[in-house]
């Protein structure tokens, strides 16, 4: 933990949500962001919280990737690990964790919530299944992503994305698509006109 920064205090929170209007910061990403306010170990799964001017630095990368507005990416690791903005103040409906690596064109639902992310890291870390390599907690060596966390993912999030015969829709384009959560299509307006 030492490797983590503070949680964020009320001024950084109001900071943060400042900076992702018109879009709205979900409760779960808040309340991680209380507990830690990012860091250098990869304690979820591998994969790293990006502290918050990285997290703002990277969305201002997202209209030239032509990235919707709507993702947060939350996660650092050669990876695009997101969750979704709410269009309003209720919140996102799509609530789930979606990866892909900077590389791939696509992008993998790969579990429903941020809450469920860490508890499948939880799940595996109480089978004493997780070991520390170097600043990180992976499993057989393996980042959050690799398939060695299926069983422990599909536990908890049976219809997330399963290989080789994904679900529909956890499975989708990275590039702008029909077949997205309307949410993210939204966002698109949404951003331009805020």
């Amino acid at each position: 933990m030492r490797k983590m920064l503070p949680g964020l205090t009320e001024d950084e929170v109001q900071r943060l949500k400042h900076a992702l209007a018109p879009l709205h910061l979900p409760v779960e990403v808040e309340q991680l962001y209380r507990w830690r306010g990012g860091g250098e170990a990869g304690i979820f799964g591998g994969w790293r919280l990006r502290p918050v001017d990285d997290l703002l630095a990277r969305r201002a990368l997202a209209e030239d990737l032509e990235e919707p507005p709507a993702w947060l990416q939350l996660f650092d690791d050669q990876i695009l690990g997101f969750t979704t903005l709410g269009l309003d103040a209720t919140g996102p409906r799509e609530r789930s964790v979606w990866y892909g690596h900077t590389h791939d064109t696509s992008v993998a639902r790969l579990v429903d919530s941020i809450s469920d992310l860490i508890q499948v890291c939880c799940d595996a870390l109480e089978l004493g299944v997780v070991e520390q390599v170097g600043d990180s907690l992976r499993l057989e060596g393996a980042p959050f992503d690799d398939p060695a966390w299926d069983r422990f993912r599909l536990a908890r999030c049976p219809t997330a994305f399963q290989y080789p015969n994904p679900p529909r829709g956890t499975y989708l384009s990275r590039f702008r698509d029909p077949e997205w959560p309307p949410e993210w299509l939204d966002s698109f307006d949404l951003a331009s006109s805020g």
